[in-house]
């Protein structure tokens, strides 16, 4: 049976070694506080494993991609949909000017082409009333017809 002498000295042996050793691993310890926002096991089970990881960009391939940094300057979605909205406008009211002017022009042309027609009416209906002068002087001067008739 072990003495008290016996029983002191294990508690000594005890205070002197197991307990600093006890005191340094509950320093190192979660507490309850400390494992509050911690995932549990179910949280755990939707993450991605080792094998599903094996697939994945590296630090070295995300290294030539661009930044948030490099990209501030750039469109976004919504400054090209109001560009293109934007554009698309301006080609509409282009679009209408122009076929406004289209149709000025040609009816312009038409207006030309209807005083042509006219004159040229009127050129022909001339030219066979100089032609009837001309055989009738034929006529009364008593001069051979010219040669083209």
């Amino acid at each position: 049976m072990l003495t008290k002498t016996d029983l002191s000295q294990i508690k000594t042996v005890v205070q002197e070694t197991i307990r600093p050793q006890i005191e340094t691993l509950k320093k190192n310890m979660a507490t309850k506080d400390d494992l509050k926002g911690m995932a549990t096991k179910d949280d755990l089970k939707g993450m991605a494993t080792k094998d599903d990881l094996k697939g994945m960009a590296t630090k070295d391939d995300l290294k030539g991609m661009a930044t948030k940094d490099d990209l501030k300057g750039m469109a976004t979605k919504d400054d090209l949909k109001k560009l293109e909205t934007g554009l698309r406008g301006e080609l509409e009211t282009g679009l209408k000017g122009l076929e406004k002017r289209l149709i000025e022009k040609i009816e312009e042309s038409e207006m030309e082409i209807i005083t042509v027609v006219d004159k040229h009416k009127e050129d022909k209906e001339t030219v066979r009333v100089l032609e009837k002068r001309v055989d009738r002087l034929e006529d009364n001067a008593g001069l051979p017809p010219l040669p083209n008739q």
